[in-house]
């Protein structure tokens, strides 16, 4: 659904179309469930998700053929 627009950690997230897709979708609820989230959750989540993010793969190359970085 996203991909890191470079190999550096702290680079920005780009969203793919899939993603902006589900983006779409999922914007009119996504308040309700991020604070449901949150409560239940407390300041836990936030460490989880950087954690999660931490073990993703810094870097997948493009599909196809061609010239990439």
């Amino acid at each position: 659904m996203v991909r890191r627009s470079e190999r550096w950690r702290f680079s920005e997230w780009v969203l793919k179309p899939a993603g902006a897709m589900h983006l779409e979708l999922l914007e009119l609820i996504w308040h309700d469930v991020d604070e449901s989230l949150r409560s239940e959750f407390g300041p836990a989540l936030i460490s989880a998700v950087v954690r999660a993010v931490d073990r993703l793969p810094a870097w997948v190359p493009r599909e196809g053929r061609g010239w990439f970085d």
